[in-house]
């Protein structure tokens, strides 16, 4: 059965990688964004969150399957879910990069 916890590994998982890259990114070039790049621009604008959104999508898809609910509204709660995931994920991103010393 899929809980909260579900939905907060995956968001966690998610920010992980944006997140590593800006910081490993800041050793070689202190100038460098690629955080927010991965986040907003890379390989296509808001491919990121378009993939974090169709992932929060299918769990609450399955969720509401699984205690048989309407998957479509449990698939509409999951995407809603994500594009809150990704305003704070963006928000997090720029403050990450902006506190080790980038500018937006």
């Amino acid at each position: 059965m899929i809980t909260a916890r579900h939905y907060i590994i995956l968001g966690a998982v998610l920010l992980l990688v944006p997140a590593a890259a800006d910081a490993v990114a800041k050793l070689r070039d202190p100038t460098s964004s690629l955080g927010l790049g991965i986040l907003l621009y890379r390989p296509f604008n808001f491919a990121y969150a378009v993939l974090a959104i169709l992932a929060f999508a299918a769990l609450g898809w399955n969720e509401a399957r699984q205690k048989a609910n309407s998957p479509s509204l449990g698939a509409l709660a999951g995407a809603a879910i994500g594009l809150a995931w990704f305003v704070l994920a963006f928000l997090a991103i720029a403050q990450l990069h902006l506190s080790l010393g980038g500018t937006l």
